[in-house]
């Protein structure tokens, strides 16, 4: 780019201080443009931001667990890590907002916490009262080894919302054991131990959620059962 000198400001303050005045041989507003070609929004506080810049960075997010597929999102950056309150710290904060991520300790993508589909399911479960997972690696856990028996006897009726006619359990070998209510405490008491039952027989068990009250606390639950595989020594 050309920079041609087109003279002198004086007087500053009082003073004489030269400036120099520049001048492009581009027009203005090609250079207007540039800027705005070179200039995004940030996706949290949706104020500019320079591609490229430092204080810029790229974050590849799932919006729902079961995507295939990231979102990439423009975010203001600290590269001192100092500042706790810059945008791309502020998506895991849900402190004051919902549709925040969190990192799934299973697999250690970032996940949006809510579904933002539908506004309302919630994307994770926590395991073991620390482990944030994504319902994902839990679905993929529950299949594999059934409901945890500890958790049952904790007072818990853990389970998934499959596609319509739970197809996932059943291409794992899972047998249908019918619909169960879960409203008053005697139903759920009655639903873990008859849970509890079928895992002491040697069989692993699954819950499939049919349809639920916003919160869980009552609803129609599905059983699914079959024979815990054989350990190879």
């Amino acid at each position: 780019m050309k920079i041609i000198d087109c003279g002198w400001q004086y007087k500053l303050e009082g003073g004489n201080v030269a400036i120099k005045r520049l001048k492009f041989d581009i027009p203005i507003p090609d250079l207007r443009q540039m800027v705005l070609d070179n200039t995004i929004e940030c996706d949290e506080c949706n104020e500019p931001v320079r591609k490229g810049s430092k204080v810029c960075t790229e974050v590849e997010v799932y919006d729902r667990p079961f995507d295939d597929d990231t979102r990439t999102l423009i975010l203001h950056f600290d590269p001192t890590y100092e500042n706790y309150e810059v945008c791309s710290e502020r998506i895991y904060d849900t402190s004051w907002s919902s549709f925040r991520y969190f990192n799934c300790e299973g697999c250690s993508r970032i996940v949006c916490e809510q579904n933002p589909s539908n506004g309302w399911h919630s994307q994770y479960r926590i395991v073991n009262e620390c482990y944030q997972v994504c319902l994902r690696c839990y679905e993929e856990n529950l299949l594999a080894n059934g409901v945890d028996r500890e958790s049952i006897e904790n007072g818990e009726l853990g389970g998934m919302f499959f596609s319509y006619g739970n197809p996932e359990p059943q291409a794992e070998g899972y047998e249908p054991l019918g619909d169960r209510f879960v409203g008053r405490d005697s139903q759920a008491e009655a639903v873990r131990i008859e849970i509890l039952n079928l895992i002491d027989t040697g069989y692993q068990v699954v819950i499939g959620y049919e349809s639920m009250a916003i919160g869980g606390f009552e609803g129609t639950i599905s059983l699914h059962s079959k024979r815990k595989p054989v350990a190879v020594s």
